[in-house]
This record gives C-alpha cells, sequence and structure tokens, in this order.
C-alpha cells in the first residue's frame, strides 16, 4: 500500500480531531463541575444554560468520571497516529513512573471538588493546575 500525502494529511486531519473532541470534553466538564463559580463571576449566558442542559441529557456528564474517561480514551486514540520522536534512554519503569503519575494527577479532581472550600477558589485551582 502506497502512501500518499493525501492520506497523511487525512489521518492528520482525523487525528487533530480527536485532540480537539478531548478537549472539548474536558473543558465541558470543567464548566459543568465547576458551573457555580461560572455563575458567580458572571461567565454564564442562555445559550451555553442550553447547550449543557442538552449534553447533561446524555448522560456524559452523569458520574465525574464518565466525561474525563471519555477524553482521556479519546487522547489515547489520537496518540496512537501521532508519529513521535523515539528516546533511546527511555526505559520502562521511566513511563511507567511518568504514567502513574499522569493519572494520579488527572483523576485527583475527584479529591478536589470534595474539600471543604468555596466553589470559586476550588475551580481557580483546577484551572492553575492546567496551566
Amino acid at each position: 500500500m502506497a502512501h500518499t500525502g493525501e492520506n497523511e494529511m487525512g489521518l492528520r486531519k482525523i487525528i487533530d480531531m480527536t485532540r480537539f473532541a478531548s478537549i472539548f470534553i474536558l473543558v465541558l466538564h470543567f464548566y459543568f463541575y465547576c458551573y457555580a463559580a461560572f455563575k458567580e463571576w458572571a461567565l454564564t449566558s442562555s445559550i451555553t444554560d442550553k447547550l449543557l442542559t442538552n449534553i447533561t441529557r446524555t448522560g456524559l456528564l452523569e458520574h465525574l468520571h464518565t466525561s474525563k474517561l471519555i477524553a482521556l480514551g479519546l487522547l489515547i486514540v489520537s496518540l496512537m497516529g501521532a508519529r513521535g520522536k523515539k528516546n533511546e534512554k527511555l526505559q520502562p519503569k521511566t513511563i511507567l513512573l511518568y504514567l502513574i503519575v499522569g493519572v494520579a494527577f488527572y483523576f485527583s479532581s475527584f479529591f478536589i471538588l470534595r474539600v471543604n472550600a468555596s466553589i470559586q477558589t476550588i475551580a481557580m485551582y483546577i484551572w492553575a493546575l492546567r496551566q
């Protein structure tokens, strides 16, 4: 099978779209679970409220981890099609350590949302972690 420029461009577009979908789901997740902070800061509108209501009916945001798992799955799919630079010095132990630490941070918002603080403080903290 010949590799043509069209095939590579198509694959790149699919990878980019999958990555965008992953980021979009995470933004929706953040907006939904920190909605009180956005409302307090006057960063809501009737359009986003209707959109969020319709998306909530799908069950995507029903549980805290559902949307995060879907976003992580989409990110993994996008990484499968991406070419990367090989690092010969990278050991399996290092990869496993990075993976464990990354997943722990990724799912730590469950505990952050349980902290006895105002939703504005929690939202600002989560936003700062993203930076």
